[in-house]
This record gives structure tokens, sequence and C-alpha cells, in this order.
């Protein structure tokens, strides 16, 4: 039996590694702003030097760190 989870969760990894992330539109709908916002161009998936920065701080605005408010609504 435990070979079957070692197999199955082996698996899993697999198929999830394999996957490709997508830009979700959900991010421009909640900012209010375009997809070229954080993209070259407006396209996925080459990301421009805010696109990075939002990545890199939790899909946050980068201005809005330290924001009392904001944080606790998150």
């Amino acid at each position: 039996m435990k070979h079957a989870y070692s197999f199955f969760s082996l698996l899993i990894i697999i198929i999830l590694s394999g996957m490709q992330a997508q830009a979700l539109p959900a991010f421009s709908r909640r900012e209010n702003v375009s997809c070229s916002m954080c993209h070259v161009n407006g396209s996925f998936p080459r990301l421009n030097e805010f696109g990075y920065l939002y990545r890199r701080v939790g899909f946050r605005n980068p201005w809005e760190i330290g924001n009392k408010d904001k944080d606790a609504a998150s």
C-alpha cells in the first residue's frame, strides 16, 4: 500500500510540474488596470519590470506594502 501512495504522489508531481503558469485576468480586474500594466505589449507570458515586482511581492501592488489597511484586507 505504501508503494501505491508513493507512485500516486510521484504521478501528481510529474503532472503538476509539466503545467505552465497562466496569467489570470482576475488580477487585471481586481487592480482595475489593463494587462499591459504587468506584461510586455499586454501579452502573456513576458512580464515587464512592474509585473516581476508584482509577482515577487505576492501579487500585490508594491506601493501598498506597509499600508496597514490594505494588509488587513488581504
